[in-house]
């Protein structure tokens, strides 16, 4: 939903879409695996923004600093409400970019620390920080991405070498 409550229906991610998400939760799940830093939310997972808005992204990392600031006596919900450190999305053949974008945006706008657009069909990547900063790198391998994910380096042309139909 978005933060005035439309409701925004998303199609299912195609196949090897969802082969390059899968390839961007395995990296950042083999990374958190081994430093212990928090936790990470697949695409199936959704949180809920401090502007109300629910928002599902492709993957995301969420601290344990960020978890444990939740208030112990919070209404807990199914989607908690929670700015991810990083967050991740995937451009699918069926996504929108104007919308895709305008959910970066909003994710950073409403307290995470970057949010990270790739997109296949350009082999690009941006970066969305607070300030409305962007980075944006075409054809880079591997990608820092920041005090975020502190040692994290995502391997990008894994991530589009995943989604390229064979």
């Amino acid at each position: 939903t978005t933060a005035d409550g439309r409701l925004v229906v998303s199609p299912l991610t195609g196949t090897f879409a969802s082969f390059g998400e899968g390839e961007l939760f395995a990296q950042i799940s083999a990374w958190n695996r081994e430093r212990g830093l928090g936790r990470v939310l697949p695409s199936s997972g959704g949180i809920t923004l401090a502007d109300g808005a629910i928002k599902g992204p492709d993957a995301a990392f969420i601290s344990h600093q960020r978890i444990t600031a939740l208030a112990p006596k919070r209404k807990k919900r199914a989607f908690e409400q929670i700015a991810p450190d990083a967050v991740f999305e995937l451009l699918s053949p069926t996504d929108r970019l104007p919308y895709t974008v305008a959910k970066c945006k909003e994710y950073v706008e409403t307290g995470s620390g970057v949010a990270v657009l790739l997109d296949p069909r350009n082999r690009g990547v941006t970066l969305f920080r607070v300030g409305g900063r962007q980075t944006v790198l075409r054809d880079d391998r591997l990608v820092p991405i920041g005090d975020e994910m502190p040692g994290f380096v995502l391997d990008v042309r894994a991530v589009f070498e995943a989604c390229e139909q064979l």
